[in-house]
């Protein structure tokens, strides 16, 4: 009978450990996901200290859920543009570019229609048109720019990203 009560204490106190043990790494496991889906660099120290306990498979799992996705920043560049796009994507040099263009064609235009118009210009044609040429040929600049940032960023942040999780937080991330 001590035997026998014994061994039930035992697979108890097992089933215990090990069922906390697992708690642990699944608490680690969405505590990492969490860290990614708010603010990886600002997290990256407790992300270190995460990743050596997790295997590949959950940190594979861990990218695919974090990874970023090209399409929604690169649509909304091309149809709204002011690098709308890019902010949405975690960009902020890339939305401040594409802001700063648009807005300067847009500035340009305008004061090349201005200078038409005779209290300002007194329908001063060449200055117009240097204005208002110089002004589309920034927004054309412009949108291409913003057609093709987000694409650059997404492939970057994504290869960081894996780099940084299958080294288990040694690689130094760069953003």
């Amino acid at each position: 009978m001590k035997n026998r009560m014994s061994l039930t204490t035992f697979s108890l106190f097992s089933l215990l450990f090990f069922a906390s043990a697992d708690y642990l790494v699944a608490g680690d496991y969405s505590k990492a996901y969490e860290y990614l889906q708010k603010d990886p660099k600002k997290h990256e120290a407790e992300l270190r200290l995460i990743l050596p306990t997790l295997d590949p498979g959950d940190r594979m799992a861990l990218y695919g859920f974090a990874q970023k996705d090209i399409l929604p920043g690169y649509l909304v560049n091309w149809l709204l543009g002011l690098g709308i796009g890019s902010f949405m994507q975690g960009d902020p040099l890339g939305g401040a570019i594409g802001l700063t263009g648009d807005l300067l064609s847009v500035g340009a235009m305008a004061t090349g229609v201005a200078l038409l118009t005779p209290p300002y210009g007194g329908g001063n044609l060449t200055a117009a048109a240097v204005c208002a040429s110089a002004g589309l040929v920034v927004y054309l600049v412009s949108k291409v720019y913003q057609m093709f940032r987000p694409i650059y960023f997404v492939q970057r942040y994504n290869d960081q990203l894996a780099r940084f999780l299958l080294s288990e937080g040694k690689f130094q991330w760069r953003f």
